[in-house]
């Protein structure tokens, strides 16, 4: 798939668990390894918990800010959290 520009984009298949879509595991591992709620996730990166629910699923696209942002919570690389590398790669 491409986008405006002719910049290409991969498509990540989601995993499904219980029926339910899991397109970045990696992210909800981290929340809940840091004893997280989605909730309270979404609130310490200024969004609501329906736009949490929607990167999640894959309905919509997570701002680069917003991977940063976790990335630095988290302390571990954007890739990991996006399932692009299978190491956590601690900073």
């Amino acid at each position: 798939m491409t986008l405006n520009g002719g910049i290409a984009r991969t498509q990540i298949d989601p995993i499904r668990v219980k029926g339910v879509n899991k397109m970045f595991p990696n992210i909800d591992a981290e929340r809940a390894r840091m004893g997280l709620s989605r909730a309270a996730l979404a609130a310490m990166l200024g969004v609501s918990y329906s736009t949490m629910k929607n990167w999640m699923r894959g309905t919509t696209d997570i701002p680069a800010s917003k991977i940063t942002e976790m990335s630095k919570l988290f302390h571990c690389t954007t890739d990991y959290l996006l399932g692009l590398n299978t190491g956590q790669n601690k900073k």
